[in-house]
């Protein structure tokens, strides 16, 4: 099930879950050391959707995808999910449910960065739909983009 992300109850898990499988992806030198408020603020900057088994609406989220949108854009900036439920389709319910968002919102694009040597999200993205469009050497990332409409 997903859900729009109530900061009371989900920011504690949404943290954990940005430490234990988003910063660890980053090459050591681009680890951000991010305190509780600046995770916050990056999800505030942005409509974060919430993962939580169907049938438990009032669960902790167990995975999140928050998203920004920027003129006919939506760029994706965080991802995450449980280890438990990768491999599941969880991920990939998020990314449909922001890809509608964007539509909503009169997105004709979505964008986000992958780091180059995170083959398994590179995958996912792929499978997807997304492709890699240019390479940022500075963040050691690939920008992934995916039409929409």
């Amino acid at each position: 099930m997903i859900r729009l992300r109530r900061p009371a109850a989900d920011d504690k898990n949404i943290f954990r879950l940005i430490r234990q499988e988003l910063i660890p992806l980053n090459p050591p030198h681009l680890r951000p050391r991010w305190s509780g408020r600046e995770m916050k603020r990056r999800l505030d900057r942005g409509t974060t959707f919430v993962w939580v088994p169907d049938g438990m609406a009032y669960a902790a989220a167990s995975g999140f995808l928050t998203a920004v949108v920027r003129g006919e854009e939506l760029f994706v900036d965080m991802l995450a999910l449980d280890r438990v439920f990768q491999g599941a389709g969880a991920g990939g319910t998020l990314l449909r449910r922001a890809e509608r968002y964007g539509v909503e919102r009169g997105c004709k694009v979505m964008r986000l960065y992958v780091n180059d040597d995170n083959e398994r999200g590179i995958r996912f993205y792929r499978k997807h739909g997304m492709a890699p469009m240019w390479y940022e050497a500075s963040f050691q990332s690939y920008v992934m983009e995916k039409r929409l409409g």
